[in-house]
């Protein structure tokens, strides 16, 4: 190899390392739903499970309410993510966070929501399941981690 093919396979390791550099950023930037909280996805409900009570917490699009069950299936866990995003940009039966703080401890299962159309939203409170409209100043969408 002369010199100038020696500089421009240079050049082109630096911009893949540089392309990779940019890659590694973004996976640190993404926010995983914590291990705590196990999301499943199946044809009748998106359901949440509490790993630590041992419990799934499923919500029926059908009859639009919450189940408290002890059983889950393992094999149909999605690792998800949080994706910042407007309460406006939601469809219905998104699953999403919500806060009044920009970083939050995103653990807290009180605080993921689905939204029910433009204005209102449902989220799990203690052994029931409460509408509300209340906003909040900051919104994550929960999506499937790819």
């Amino acid at each position: 190899m002369n010199k100038t093919e020696l500089l421009n396979k240079a050049d082109e390791l630096i911009a893949k390392a540089n392309e990779l550099k940019e890659l590694a950023k973004k996976e640190d930037d993404i926010i995983l739903v914590p291990d705590k909280i196990k999301i499943t996805q199946s044809i009748m409900w998106y359901s949440m499970w509490i790993v630590n009570q041992d419990k799934e917490l499923l919500y029926n699009y059908l009859y639009e309410n919450w189940a408290v069950s002890s059983w889950f299936d393992t094999d149909q866990l999605i690792k998800c993510k949080l994706t910042p995003c407007k309460y406006e940009d939601l469809k219905p039966w998104d699953v999403f966070y919500r806060s009044d703080t920009k970083n939050p401890d995103f653990n807290d299962l009180f605080f993921y929501a689905i939204k029910l159309n433009r204005w209102s939203y449902q989220y799990w409170d203690y052994q029931d399941c409460r509408n509300s409209d209340k906003t909040w100043s900051y919104y994550w969408k929960v999506e499937e981690a790819i």
